[in-house]
Formats: C-alpha cells, structure tokens, sequence
C-alpha cells in the first residue's frame, strides 16, 4: 500500500465492511468509534472515513498511542495506522518490526476497564508465524484481549482483491476472557448473506455459521489467528485423522534438509556446462501434477555441499502457495531422472526417515495433496510456508488393512495404464500392415483380448456375477441357474 499511498489513493472501506465493522461496535457496547490515523498538515489523507464516525487526524506517528488511551477514555477508537511501513519492512529475514508497530500498536494502552479498540491492519500481522508477528501479538496480550478479528478480501476499495484486510477488536484484559469470534467473507459472496451472518456470529455463544465462528478454546498470546486454524469443523477433521490407523507429526517421517539462498547465488552458481555442476530446484520447478519440470534456460545450477544433494524418494514442497493452486501443498517425490539437485529456500526439501516404508510414504504425500492439509496449518494464499510449520503438521497413517487396499488400488492403476498403453498402440498401427486384409485380422485378433478384459473387469460392478462367482455353492447355486 505505501506505493499505493503515494500515487494519491485513500483507502475506503467499502459499504458491507463499514457496516460489518458498525455492527460489530454496537454488539460489543459501543457507538460509532472516533477514528485515529495519520494526516499532515497540507497532505491527503490515507484513509477516509465514513461520514458518520468523528475523525481525529495526528500529525505524525509519534503521537498516536497517547491520542488512542486519551480517546478511549471518551469512548470506542478505531486506528488506522500507516500501512506502508508493513509492505517496506523486509519480513522474510526475521528483522525488527517497523516503527509504527513498536510506537504504536506496542504503546497503546486502555484507558479503562471498558476500553474498546479496533485496529484496522493487513491480515499479516494476524496470521503471520514470523517472530516479529508473534512478538508483537504477545505484546498486545499483555494489555488486551483480543474478542474478533473480520478478515475481509477486497473489503478496501480503489485497492486490488486479493488484499485482505483484518479488523481486530481488542478490549481491555481481563481475568475473565471472553471468548475469541473470527469472521472471514469476500467482496464476491452475497451481501445480505454476510450481513445476517455476521449477526448470527456476534448472537452466538459457541459453534459456527457459514463465515465464521466461536474459537473453542483461546489461542496462545502468540499463535496465528488464520482462519482454518482454530475452525471447529477443521479440529474435528484433526481429531479424526486417527480413524485411518494413526497420526504421526510430518516431521517424525521426514526430515528437512538444508537449503540454498538466492541472495547468496553468486557464491555457487555456475554453468550448467561446468563439472560437478547440479541443478537448483525451487518452487517454480514443483509440478501440481506431483512431477519436477524439465531444465529450462531459466534453471539455475551451481556448485554445492554433498549435505544439500538431494537423493531418489526425497520430496519437495513449494514454499509459497500461488492463488492458482486451490487444493493442498503442491509436492513432487523425486526420482533418479531428476537428480543430481538441489533445493533453493523456495522449496523445502524433505528426506525419509529410515524405517519409513513405502506405504507410509504414499499416504503422506496423498495427504499433503489435499486441501485438508493446508488448512491444518492455516496457510494463507500466498503466504510463504516455513518448514517448521510444515513438519508440524499431523499427518495420517494407514493400518494395515488400509495399506493393504492402498497397494492392490495402485497396482490396478498400473495394470489399468498398461492396458491403455497397448488400445493406444493398436489403434496407432492400423495402416502400418502391408495389406489391409493382414490389418484386419491383427486388430479384430488383438482387440479381442482387450476387449475380453474390459468386460470382465465391468462385471464386477454386476452384483449377480458376484454372488455367482465369490459367493459359497449353496447361495451362489441359484444365480449360477
């Protein structure tokens, strides 16, 4: 947003989040809120307020905490802070949060035991597991209970709708907690079905509605507040994942390798040409189809430690989840064609742990596949995966009768190509005879066979072949007749 910022838009809520934001003051004891940002003398500012709700400009950033504790005496506050020092600050090296974060959201302060503040920031600062995000969420606990957070996609107009806004409602803390209500919709969902339920969820004491719901228990001070993450229905899955046969931790099957920076590229890339050279596998090179892409112009190669090598069975996990892959993690299982490699801090490489066999392993990498997986973890699109996160994540383990139905599933997957393989090659050798009366007897010959085998693998959907051929002589004697 600060380049946004300076090319003169303002940010405006749009009319479902203005009234989503006014519903949820009133439902919490308050009245329109008197908003609290940033505007200097002669300079536009960067957010525009609804006309009903009073506005109090500062001058700088400096000032804002003792205005917010000094307005919150009065009545309810909704800041605003300067967005651009997020999108600046360089996240992805851990480094310290940006001023207005330490200044500000660190200073703030209740003014009472009523005390009623809403902070109107990037959804980062709420879902992000960074050390500067759970520092900063930690800090704020130590002053406010935190009783909402809306999340909103597209929620600010004049801006892009992948940007999702958070507005995080913080009362002054208590020994007595109540409890945490998350909320998430798109500018592309029906208006009048949030509305009404978002009024269902500020009603509610427990369980979910459509596009939000009550947090079972409340997160640590620190944790991530995404979405998938504290949603009942996903802990229910989670408690599930046991029926499969077991759960065991993504980290107790694999472990992660090393990795190699880009930022360090001129210190071991090389040519492909150059002796010892291994290509540099990263996210982009992680196929949705669970295979790694062919060596491009593009593709990077270097020198690196035999620790970082990558060897057949490794797997590797894109690290950002791009808005066009809907489903789970995107992984490829490495094969001896793809090696020598290694990966780049775009991809998290993952190595078997010994013992782990080769039923364990499908299941695991099925399971990273499904949409379910990601939502454990609460990733967000877009969102750069750390691989702490990722061992983390529980995942399912087949008993033996379960790994038992997954090998004779995969081997009739392979015979059911195989069979493939040769109508495809029949039908490609029509005209290759030297008559076309040799060409007709081989195919009506060869199509038999197949043909034999694709009726007899459709009678078993037939329940009276069943019984005729499985069932014991004395119940299958009728049918047989």
């Amino acid at each position: 947003m600060a380049e946004e910022h300076a090319e003169g838009r303002v940010a405006v809520l749009t009319p479902l989040y203005e009234r989503l934001l006014m519903q949820a003051f009133m439902s919490l004891g308050a009245l329109a809120p008197t908003v609290l940002t940033i505007c200097r003398p002669g300079e536009k500012p960067l957010f525009e307020a609804p006309e009903q709700w009073p506005v109090q400009h500062e001058p700088t950033w400096e000032t804002l905490p003792a205005r917010a504790t000094e307005l919150l005496a009065s009545g309810s506050v909704l800041l605003v802070p300067p967005w651009g020092r997020i999108s600046s600050a360089k996240r992805s090296v851990g480094k310290a949060p940006s001023q207005w974060e330490d200044a500000v959201l660190r200073s703030c302060r209740p003014a009472s035991s009523d005390s009623l503040l809403a902070v109107l920031v990037p959804s980062q600062m709420c879902v992000s597991e960074a050390p500067w995000a759970v520092d900063l969420r930690e800090a704020l606990a130590e002053h406010w209970d935190t009783l909402l957070v809306v999340y909103g996609h597209g929620a600010m107009e004049g801006f892009h709708p992948s940007l999702e806004t958070a507005a995080v409602f913080l009362a002054a803390r208590t020994a007595d907690q109540q409890p945490l209500k998350i909320f998430r919709f798109s500018a592309r969902d029906d208006e009048a079905a949030v509305e009404k339920d978002f009024y269902g969820l500020l009603a509610r004491g427990g369980g979910r509605t459509r596009h939000g719901y009550v947090a079972r228990r409340r997160p640590d001070p620190g944790a991530s507040l995404a979405f998938d993450l504290h949603d009942p229905d996903i802990e229910d899955r989670r408690s599930d994942l046991a029926g499969f046969g077991g759960v065991s931790s993504l980290g107790d099957l694999y472990h992660q390798l090393p990795t190699l920076h880009l930022a360090d590229a001129k210190n071991w890339t090389c040519s492909a040409e150059d002796p010892g050279a291994v290509r540099l596998l990263g996210g982009r090179d992680v196929g949705r189809d669970g295979t790694i892409a062919p060596a491009t112009e593009e593709t990077l190669w270097g020198h690196v430690p035999e620790s970082h090598l990558l060897a057949p069975g490794d797997l590797l996990v894109r690290s950002v989840q791009h808005p066009t892959d809907p489903g789970g993690f995107v992984v490829a299982e490495l094969t001896p064609q793809d090696l020598p490699a290694a990966a780049t801090h775009m991809a998290i490489p993952l190595r078997p742990r010994p013992g782990l066999d080769a039923q364990q392993r499908r299941f695991a990498v099925l399971f990273l596949g499904m949409p379910l997986a990601r939502k454990f973890i609460g990733l967000q699109t877009g969102a750069h995966l750390g691989g702490s996160r990722l061992r983390a994540l529980p995942v399912p383990q087949p008993d033996e009768a379960l790994a038992k139905a997954l090998d004779d599933v995969t081997a009739a997957r392979t015979r059911l190509v195989e069979w493939e393989g040769e109508a495809d090659s029949l039908l490609a050798s029509v005209f290759l005879d030297r008559t076309a009366a040799a060409a007709r007897s081989r195919i009506i010959a060869s199509g038999r066979g197949l043909r034999l085998r694709v009726e007899a693998a459709s009678l078993l959907d037939d329940l009276g072949h069943t019984v005729r051929t499985r069932f014991p002589y004395p119940v299958a004697s009728r049918w047989r007749e």
